[in-house]
């Protein structure tokens, strides 16, 4: 019985990163730090810089990765599910005569087929009694170091990431672009978990906008310094009087 193997494409795709892959070929923190938009800006708190050995699946006979657990994927939601453990068909793919592997059989899309001749998501289209029609192109997010993207019919072109964000805080995609172009806390300078910051004495509603009082980009320990002070200028400066005075630091 042939088991599926997935040992290509096992480690994330950023230069000198060794995490195992998530999602878009990026280890789970790449992912956050693209839907930030300051991929690569920090390395990660957790980045292994080395390959390293991964174990096959303790299944026998199975050849695939393992993955959190001393299981491959397949094989861990079986045992998530209280499924007996049990072979993973490999997925039948149609070989032209030459090795290579069939075309999407819809006109002008070169996926590779995956059943009855459709590709995976032209399969889609048909399984779900649907009219098939050519598949959306992915335009790049336009907002700096986001891998994100979006299609040609998407009324705001950004990703929708960025769409909610835009949303949020009533900001236009090149408000967006400005916002986050060199994206760094403007506190301390940190790249990390960044927040869009707004002045909540015109907006007082959590998260939300009209635009005009966005202030900027702070990380998740300065955003939060702010909101347990209350953005009073007079509260922080009692306590950077408090640090002067008191203290080790005073010292």
């Amino acid at each position: 019985m042939n088991q599926r193997t997935d040992w290509d494409n096992l480690f994330c795709s950023f230069e000198g990163c060794y995490n195992r892959t998530y999602s878009g070929g990026l280890c789970y923190g790449h992912v956050w730090q693209m839907r930030r938009g300051d991929l690569g800006a920090h390395p990660l708190k957790k980045q292994k810089t080395e390959p390293w050995d991964v174990p096959a699946c303790a299944f026998e006979g199975c050849e695939s990765p393992s993955y959190d657990t001393a299981y491959c994927d397949p094989h861990g939601q079986q045992i998530k599910k209280g499924q007996a453990l049990s072979p993973i068909q490999a997925r039948k793919r149609a070989k032209l005569p030459d090795g290579t592997f069939a075309q999407c059989s819809f006109e002008g899309c070169d996926n590779p087929s995956r059943s009855i001749g459709l590709c995976r998501t032209h399969y889609s289209q048909h399984y779900s009694g649907k009219e098939l029609h050519p598949i959306k192109q992915e335009i790049p997010c336009p907002v700096p170091e986001c891998r994100g993207s979006y299609t040609a019919k998407s009324r705001i072109k950004c990703c929708p990431w960025h769409v909610q964000k835009g949303r949020r805080y009533n900001l236009t995609v090149a408000e967006l672009i400005e916002l986050f172009t060199e994206a760094k806390c403007a506190m301390c300078g940190s790249r990390d978990a960044l927040h869009v910051d707004h002045d909540h004495a015109c907006c007082p509603t959590r998260g939300t906008s009209c635009g005009k009082c966005v202030r900027g980009l702070l990380c998740k320990d300065c955003n939060t310094l702010l909101g347990h002070a209350r953005d009073s200028t007079a509260i922080l400066g009692a306590a950077i009087t408090y640090l002067e005075t008191r203290g080790l630091r005073a010292a």
